[in-house]
């Protein structure tokens, strides 16, 4: 591999984050399919159709990056070609989250970041202190995803461990506050909050609202969502 990261650790904390990836995917902010908005059948239906090619989706846990390198060797296949939504980049060496995706603004997109960072520096305190359990199974993850795209924070999420069911606005709201130390720690608070923002409404919930069912409001509103007042030209060429 061309660069290993950090460490065991690192890799076993991102595996038990899966377990967790139903609140990570309520942040996913697609909501326009073929020029068609996405609100039923499902919230986020790019994932879908994704779900639909090989080496997508919830990626398989791996007990070290050797078992990992193994698997990149199967096939030949390049590494940026293996599209999990949870994916190591050994040449980057990074973990890179893949679900999240179009966020519509700045502060939204740094929620997100903030959301991730200090989840997995809170996974990783937890595996020092030996209080972090092993990751669910992934039949058990797919659930959570599958309700994080069929109703987004609107659903329901199943406890991966205990089988518990509570609202995604309340889950997503724990964990939140389970992070809020963490993120002071890493002075990304004020980031936090911009991820607790969202659970009122997600940039998904945000362009349909704005868009009334129609695609090419969404995509004047994402216009006026990042140009300055000053561009309304091209606001109005999009329209």
């Amino acid at each position: 591999m061309a660069k290993k990261l950090a460490s065991d650790k690192v890799l076993f904390a991102a595996l038990v984050a899966l377990s967790l990836f139903g609140c990570v995917m309520i942040y996913s902010a697609s909501a326009v399919s073929a020029g068609e908005m996405s609100g039923n059948p499902y919230r986020y239906l790019l994932k879908q159709i994704a779900a639909l090619l090989p080496r997508q989706g919830v990626p398989p846990a791996f007990a070290s990056w050797d078992e990992y390198e193994v698997a990149l060797r199967w096939g030949a296949f390049p590494e940026g070609q293996w599209w999990w939504e949870l994916r190591p980049r050994p040449a980057l060496g990074t973990l890179e989250l893949r679900v999240p995706d179009a966020q519509a603004t700045v502060a939204d997109a740094a929620g997100v970041a903030a959301f991730a960072h200090a989840l997995v520096a809170w996974l990783a305190a937890r595996h020092d202190a030996g209080d972090l359990p092993g990751p669910a199974p992934t039949w058990r993850i797919e659930e959570n995803r599958w309700a994080a795209c069929r109703h987004g924070l609107d659903g329901v999420f199943t406890d991966v461990w205990t089988g518990r069911r509570t609202p995604a606005r309340e889950r997503v709201g724990q964990r939140l506050d389970a992070l809020a130390q963490t993120a002071d720690e890493l002075r990304c608070a004020d980031e936090l909050g911009e991820a607790r923002r969202l659970l009122a409404a997600n940039g998904a919930e945000r362009r349909r609202r704005a868009a009334g069912g129609d695609a090419e409001a969404a995509a004047r509103s994402l216009v006026c969502a990042f140009a300055p007042p000053h561009h309304a030209s091209f606001t109005t060429a999009v329209g």
